[in-house]
């Protein structure tokens, strides 16, 4: 209905027309804030804060966001039924999009973080940056849903996520293997339609998962108990990944030895993603809609919105279980960790296929990132005591970025080097592996003391350390690697990302894909971590920050 159109003036104020049937009218006020009206059908009215945060509010149909940008001008142009687009400045630009006949109102709250509501169809989300700046998005019907913590945060979650990082998987498998290899190219080179399918892919994928569920439940190892759930149970958790990676290698080793090609993995690494978020989806569908069944305790602390999309999303049930068979916590470390291993060893063959040898880059990828799946499945008891197994429920977000995103998305280093190989010289080999042994002994030391210390704070190799008490009873780390800093694990995480791409050289950004997305998944990671803590513990968290000044690198953040 509205047709809309904002033009600044040089003076900085702004006309507003429109035709049809609403007439708007723009007046600026002296202190720079401005007040907007509207006969008829849509009545808008913008008042921006002292902090340049704004209170919209709109009645019946239209409703429109203004975002100034830095001179404090904005493009707002609307029309149909309505469409919106919203395009500020360069220093944090957005597009907000939305379709349908949308009744939006946006709400800041007194952290300059805002509430986004919405009617009918269109959920939008709202994701601001460290600058203020926020990026607005909506596809198809449209597709994002906003929830904002109690400190002015907000998730993006939503229905984009499950179209767009399956298209992110297999959009840098095709880069990784393309002869340029670059991220930048546009069009990039995709692969036919023809690519993306190979019948022996779902027999592969189905035979791994039938294989490890099989593993899962042979009485190896001992059995071990989770934390005390809502009902005042616990869970029991069988500790046997590590046999289940020892009995992968032994299968393998036995493979090669019979003279199974398995460098053909390289020429199925993309039907094999393709069915394994095939899988993904279904499982995911599944673990929806068994959830209506699952008693009110077993849900999820924030799974349990009631929006369909955020729900499926990040999971309604916290532990999901077919008998004693406990889906999460087996595709947290089982088919896709180890299948993480078994794509490197594949491109590593597809190389010795290609070259008559494994390059020393090659030998060294795999090394590490076996050195990090075989770490995690030794350690697998502590697993029970992280965020995945603890709070989150188990959506299209864990079981994708187990099943599909670990094992192809992670092994874009090895992948990468099948096609681009790079020679190593022995100083620059050492210096890597003297990287990546840094952040392994960060790593496995700050997490050591941090389980030992949780599961018994009497135990001698953590009874010295300086505690502080909370009114939960608990006490928190402020000494040996917890003071360091407020998360010495992801320091050592971050170190071995970055040694685990530097086999690949400079020559390209594609290897480093993985260091990037690391980085950011761990800010976001401390910065969950940081609210949940100071609500938990609130002025013993407090002191601890004061203490811990630094969150994951010492003396920069």
């Amino acid at each position: 209905i509205p047709v809309l159109s904002l033009v600044p003036s040089n003076h900085g104020s702004c006309l507003l027309g429109a035709s049809c049937i609403p007439v708007l009218s723009l007046v600026p006020s002296n202190h720079g804030s401005c007040l907007l009206g509207a006969s008829c059908i849509p009545v808008l009215s913008l008042v921006p804060s002292n902090h340049g945060s704004c209170l919209l509010g709109a009645s019946c149909i239209p409703v429109l966001s203004l975002v100034p940008s830095s001179h404090g001008s904005c493009l707002l142009g609307g029309s149909c039924i309505p469409v919106l687009s919203l395009v500020p400045s360069n220093h944090g630009s957005c597009l907000l999009g939305a379709s349908c006949i949308p009744v939006l109102s946006l709400v800041p709250s007194n952290h300059g973080s805002c509430l986004l509501g919405a009617s009918c169809i269109p959920v939008l989300s709202l994701v601001p940056s460290n600058h203020g700046s926020c990026l607005l998005g909506a596809s198809c019907i449209p597709v994002l849903s906003l929830v904002p913590s109690n400190h002015g945060s907000c998730l993006l979650g939503a229905s984009c996520i499950p179209v767009l990082l399956p298209l992110l998987v297999l959009f840098l498998l095709s880069v990784s293997r393309s002869p340029g290899a670059s991220l930048l190219q546009w069009p990039p080179q995709l692969p036919p339609t023809s690519a993306l399918w190979d019948p022996l892919a779902p027999l592969l994928l189905l035979g791994w998962f039938t294989l490890h569920a099989f593993l899962y439940l042979l009485p190896l190892g001992k059995v071990s108990e989770g934390l005390v759930l809502k009902n005042g149970t616990r869970l029991k958790y069988p500790i046997n990944g590590f046999h289940a990676l020892v009995i992968s290698v032994g299968l393998l080793l036995l493979l090669l030895w019979l003279g199974v090609p398995l460098g053909s993995l390289f020429d199925l690494l993309l039907p094999l993603a393709v069915c394994a978020t095939g899988l993904s989806f279904l499982l995911s569908f599944y673990l929806y809609i068994s959830s209506f069944w699952a008693p009110p305790h077993a849900l999820a602390p924030g799974g349990n919105t009631g929006n369909p999309l955020y729900d499926f999303f990040i999971g309604r049930e916290l532990n999901p279980r077919i008998g004693n068979f406990d889906l999460k916590y087996f595709c947290e470390l089982r088919p896709g960790l180890i299948g993480w291993v078994v794509v490197n060893l594949g491109m590593l063959m597809k190389e010795v296929e290609l070259r008559d040898g494994a390059s020393l880059a090659m030998l060294l990828v795999n090394g590490f990132q076996l050195l990090y799946v075989a770490d995690a499945l030794w350690n697998e008891e502590a697993v029970l005591t992280t965020m995945d197994i603890v709070h989150d429920g188990f959506g299209f977000m864990l079981a994708f970025g187990d099943l599909a995103w670990v094992p192809f998305a992670y092994s874009l280093q090895a992948s990468f080097l099948v096609v681009h190989p790079v020679e190593l010289g022995a100083a620059a080999a050492t210096a890597i592996v003297l990287l990546n042994g840094i952040g392994y002994y960060i790593f496995r030391k700050s997490n050591s003391q941090k389980n030992v210390f949780r599961r018994d704070p009497k135990h001698p190799s953590v009874s010295s350390l300086e505690t502080i008490a909370t009114a939960t009873g608990k006490r928190l780390l402020v000494s040996g690697w917890w003071g360091l800093v407020r998360h010495p694990n992801y320091l050592g995480d971050l170190l071995m990302a970055l040694a685990w791409s530097l086999p690949c050289g400079f020559s390209h950004l594609l290897p480093y894909f993985y260091v990037g997305y690391f980085t950011v998944l761990l800010v976001h990671r401390e910065a969950r971590d940081e609210r949940q803590c100071r609500a938990k513990y609130g002025q013993a968290w407090d002191a601890y920050c004061q203490r811990v000044p630094y969150r994951i690198f010492p003396y920069l953040y």
